[in-house]
């Protein structure tokens, strides 16, 4: 688009209908890529609710017709907002703020004895209201600004100095951990007055899993391992059989207990302590694209309320996310953070995901 001349585009009926402006008459179209996934079917191997292929009675796979999408783009035309004409386009500015503040002088007095650098006025060209001097350690304010105004910055670029203050100087690898400016810019938005040198909860974890056949049972002590978490099985009351994990057969009890809303099989195990744990790894096979039912059981049972939950999941040929989607939507007071299938469980994967997960 930049090589054709193009910041703002849209398709010709777009820029009509949804902004009411309209292309220019002798204007010249931008081509670009634009996405047009298709659908296509695809012979793929069965499998059963443990991920396994499905043998006929020849000995061979049995397999299936299964539509998928294919990711695909064609070629389309649009016009640069600079080739339209019509209404002005919606502003997402955020406008200087305005009006007075009742006994504004005290209050601007106790922002400047609680910042930990000097605060200034002055006439900052560009338009900006304000900024902190990461190098000088002092805060200017542009002068002139509303009462409203000067104190909405000064709380901002407080919260700079307190959330960014870092030795320019400093090795790289003292600074790698440092926002980057757009996410500077929300912290301090969001106005928090915490350092990020301040002390952080320790994250306490646990590694909590079910296993039917003993295979998520391998990766869930390979995920304790890495992440440094407690390891504890979900124990059902009755042991599933072979019989159980069925799945052609519509009577057996993994098929009806995954067929019935609100099924929540017994449960043994009990954790010790479960408050002394925020982060929960909550591991299982996947049964027609679901968390078994004994996965609801658990969850009830201790709440897992103001836990981070971390589902990690084995299958032969499921995605993970509709199991955890399903979970969310039975437990929608639970923070599922993140999911992951693992099959197979590298230690350097693992150690990437650890990383990824903060830990």
């Amino acid at each position: 688009i930049a090589m054709q001349g193009g910041q703002l585009v849209a398709g010709y009926n777009k820029w009509r209908d949804d902004f009411h402006r309209n292309v220019r008459k002798g204007e010249k179209a931008i081509k670009i890529l634009a996405p047009a996934p298709f659908k296509a079917k695809k012979e793929v191997q069965k499998l059963d609710a443990q991920g396994r292929p499905v043998m006929g009675k020849d000995g061979k796979p049995v397999t299936e017709v299964q539509e998928i999408q294919v990711p695909a783009f064609k070629i389309v035309s649009v016009f640069d907002v600079s080739q339209t004409e019509g209404e002005p386009l919606p502003s997402i500015g955020v406008e200087e703020l305005t009006g007075g503040v009742e006994r504004y002088g005290e209050f601007f007095k106790a922002l400047d004895q609680t910042s930990p650098v000097p605060i200034g006025f002055e006439d900052i060209p560009g338009g900006s209201h304000g900024y902190y001097h990461l190098t000088e350690k002092r805060i200017a304010i542009q002068e002139g600004m509303s009462e409203l105004q000067t104190l909405k910055t000064a709380i901002h670029e407080i919260a700079h100095s307190k959330l960014h203050a870092i030795d320019p100087e400093a090795p790289a690898i003292e600074q790698a951990d440092r926002p980057d400016s757009r996410t500077r810019e929300v912290q301090a938005s969001c106005g928090s007055s915490k350092n990020n040198n301040e002390a952080k909860p320790e994250k306490k974890v646990l590694v909590a899993y079910f296993s039917a056949t003993g295979n998520t049972r391998k990766i869930a002590n390979d995920v304790a391992e890495i992440m440094g978490g407690k390891l504890h099985e979900i124990t059902p009351a009755e042991a599933y059989t072979e019989k159980d994990l069925d799945w052609h057969d519509s009577t057996s009890r993994s098929y009806v207990e995954m067929h019935t809303a609100g099924s929540r099989p017994a449960i043994t195990d009990s954790v010790e302590n479960i408050d002394h744990y925020n982060i929960i790894f909550l591991g299982y096979p996947i049964w027609w694209d679901k968390a078994p039912a004994v996965i609801n059981t658990f969850i009830d049972k201790y709440g897992l309320e103001k836990k981070s939950v971390v589902c990690f999941a084995t299958s032969g040929g499921s995605q993970v996310w509709p199991s955890v989607d399903s979970l969310r939507a039975e437990h929608p007071q639970v923070n599922f953070w993140g999911e992951r299938l693992l099959n197979v469980a590298s230690k350097a994967g693992l150690e990437k995901w650890k990383a990824d997960c903060g830990l």
